[in-house]
């Protein structure tokens, strides 16, 4: 009987374990841009809403700011490939965020983008995107 009590003992103590652990947020992705037919810009993958949002009815190729160096993550939830830029005038270095997409700027790009462009191209060739999963 004693030994049955240490085994239950056991099998709690590991339930109660597994639990504790399970009862563990998950790293929650940005929030905040559920609306369709938006592009939104964030600082981190925490936030709970973005920096800057545009919507993808803007006048392309019209040179459009984001906050200056803070975009970590990009949640464009348009039909259309966007352009972003390092610097606050669209011009120079730059990099597209493919229709659709959602995800952590690559090492190239994080917290270096300070203005972007909606481009009327919906396709995915325009070279390496900004994000890690693009």
């Amino acid at each position: 009987m004693k030994r049955f009590i240490e085994r239950v003992g056991a099998l709690v103590g590991v339930l109660v374990l597994a639990l504790a652990v399970g009862a563990q947020p998950a790293a929650a992705a940005p929030g905040g841009c559920l609306t369709a037919n938006v592009i939104c810009f964030y600082n981190s993958d925490t936030d709970s809403g973005p920096i800057q949002i545009y919507s993808g009815d803007v006048a392309r190729n019209t040179c459009l700011d984001v906050p200056d160096n803070l975009t970590s993550w990009i949640k464009n939830n348009t039909g259309v490939r966007w352009r972003v830029f390092k610097t606050t005038n669209c011009t120079g270095t730059e990099a597209p965020i493919y229709p659709y997409t959602a995800g952590p700027m690559n090492s190239t790009w994080n917290n270096v983008i300070g203005s972007t462009v909606r481009t009327s191209s919906t396709s995915k060739v325009a070279g390496p995107s900004a994000m890690v999963t693009g």
